[in-house]
């Protein structure tokens, strides 16, 4: 194994570290409750319910001949107009995808030293004479690092993306409303190409919300506003690719 590689890779990602992940973040609360966000997603629908086709605001802006570019063009907007909002609250939404990534190199750094660690250890108990030691240490003292360099990802991210959830649980009202009608619309005019790329603005949502959750199957009562609006953000996906 080529632990020059791994110790250059070990670099980059901590010098990231240190310029963007403090020791300590402040409690970031959620924007409304579990309760009132289950009241919002129910009035919601049961709107969605009563007119089942698009509004008709929606359909005298959308519903044309270049109804795609419209839309497409709009969603662009939406994306902006939310990240501006995140930004105004001091997150960059691409600073916090390149630390997702620096997440994921350090774990799988982890996985394979891990393994590398167990071979060599595995090999040493076959011989009387423990060739490997300075291996077994460097291997142990690398791990150790990318560890502390895990946790402070994992917390900066994690913060990060409570950060965005209340931007996106702020705006969830209009953008409910703007999924389903751009749905309906894409249905009607059988357009899969916009059902993509509504679904696809959907998963970018989810990937940037999700980390707030905590690692392991117990729900924490702190998490489940997060868990909701992941869900219905998830369900609105569905509704785009199901036919």
């Amino acid at each position: 194994m080529d632990y020059k590689d791994i110790l250059n890779s070990l670099n980059v990602i901590q010098n990231d570290v240190k310029k963007l992940c403090d020791n300590e973040y402040p409690e970031v609360k959620p924007y409304m409750s579990v309760v009132e966000f289950g009241r919002l997603v129910d009035e919601s629908i049961l709107q969605v319910r009563e007119r089942k086709s698009e509004s008709e605001l929606f359909r005298q802006m959308f519903n044309n001949d270049d109804y795609y570019e419209n839309l497409s063009s709009y969603m662009k907007q939406l994306t902006r107009s939310l990240v501006a909002q995140i930004e105004k609250n001091g997150v960059y939404t691409d600073v916090n995808n390149n630390m997702q990534k620096n997440l994921s190199n350090v774990t799988s750094l982890i996985e394979v030293l891990t393994a590398e660690y167990q071979t060599l250890l595995k090999a040493d108990k076959k011989n009387y004479f423990k060739k490997n030691t300075a291996k077994l240490e460097e291997i142990a003292s690398i791990v150790k690092t990318l560890a502390i360099a895990q946790k402070n990802i994992t917390m900066f991210i994690r913060y990060n993306s409570a950060i965005i959830a209340n931007v996106i649980l702020k705006n969830f009202k209009s953008l409910f409303k703007f999924f389903n009608n751009a749905i309906l619309l894409a249905k009607s005019r059988q357009d899969e190409l916009l059902l993509i790329e509504i679904a696809g603005m959907s998963d970018l949502i989810v990937s940037n919300v999700s980390p707030v959750l905590s690692s392991g199957k117990s729900l924490k009562q702190n998490e489940l506003i997060y868990h909701s609006l992941i869900y219905e953000l998830k369900r609105l996906r569905k509704l785009a690719i199901d036919d």
